[in-house]
């Protein structure tokens, strides 16, 4: 199969941010701690890890689909939409 050209602008920035989103469910990223963050107790830990396994166990197959033509199509038209309405 060919390789397709990545969309830009905002259809690009959506397309990027749901795929991003999907891969962070699937292997999230480790943010250091922050003054401005809470450290997460145990119990609050285990709930988190134990509800991202879950999520996974479920959901997991649909996270790796790729996204349809037909969504890829409808988020491109409403870009469009939305920069033609700041005009």
């Amino acid at each position: 199969m060919a390789a397709e050209a990545e969309p830009g602008g905002a259809t690009g920035i959506i397309i990027r941010a749901m795929t991003s989103a999907a891969a962070d469910l699937i292997d999230p990223p480790r943010a250091a701690p922050t003054r401005h963050r809470r450290p997460q107790g145990g119990r609050d830990e285990a709930f988190d890890r134990w509800l991202r396994a879950e999520l996974l166990r479920l959901h997991g197959d649909a996270l790796r689909e790729p996204i349809p033509e037909s969504l890829l199509r409808l988020i491109a038209d409403a870009a469009r939409k939305d920069d033609g309405s700041r005009r």
